[in-house]
């Protein structure tokens, strides 16, 4: 078994047959009696070789242990910085992504508003028609008007009673048959100021 040698420099082992301390670049001077050859197990993972010899280092080498070359940065080192950044650019890329479609859609949506605004259908004012409502008659006269109207049968030339028909019929809202009277009486009293102004009314009152 070979004896544990230390770096004179920096106290840190080194390997047999290692020329150069790994850790800090020290020239290794071995004892004369170590002759025998590395032991493969004595590297745990040389996975970088040396630019300037071609030796393999192990991961953690700072210097090459044959020529006392630096290594440089590990190679571990190396890779995560890149995929770190890649994952950045990637998250950043998507979010930039999402904005973009967001703010599309916003866009989209104000420019359906603005248009419904100004070139949908305005509600216009409906317009009441104030339609005339006639009165429903007075059913409770009919008896009388009744009567009347037997009479006026009975005696058609008889001006009064055909006035007083068209006035009964009048005063209980029955307008169209008061208009038919008052016409009636009319034309064989056409200059009664007051049946012509009762016509009136009751055209008035029927709509």
């Amino acid at each position: 078994m070979q004896p544990k040698i230390l770096c004179s420099k920096c106290h840190n082992q080194i390997v047999w047959k290692d020329k150069f301390c790994a850790h800090c670049g020290e020239p290794v001077e071995l004892p004369p009696q170590v002759t025998s050859p590395v032991s493969p197990k004595a590297i745990k993972d040389q996975s970088i070789v040396c630019r300037s010899c071609g030796e393999s280092n192990a991961s953690d080498a700072t210097f090459c242990r044959a020529c006392g070359t630096p290594t440089g940065e590990k190679r571990h080192d190396k890779t995560a910085p890149v995929q770190s950044a890649s994952k950045e650019n990637r998250i950043q890329s998507q979010a930039l992504s999402w904005k973009i479609i967001t703010g599309l859609i916003l866009f989209l949506v104000g420019g359906v508003v603005v248009i419904e605004l100004f070139t949908g259908k305005k509600d216009l004012p409906k317009v009441e028609e104030h339609q005339h409502e006639v009165p429903t008659g007075n059913m409770q006269a009919l008896p009388q008007i009744e009567e009347l109207e037997k009479k006026v049968a009975a005696n058609p030339n008889d001006t009064s009673v055909v006035l007083q028909l068209a006035n009964s019929l009048h005063d209980n809202r029955f307008y169209d048959k008061a208009i038919a009277y008052y016409t009636r009486y009319l034309e064989m009293k056409p200059k009664d100021a007051d049946a012509r102004v009762d016509l009136g009314i009751c055209y008035n009152d029927s709509g």
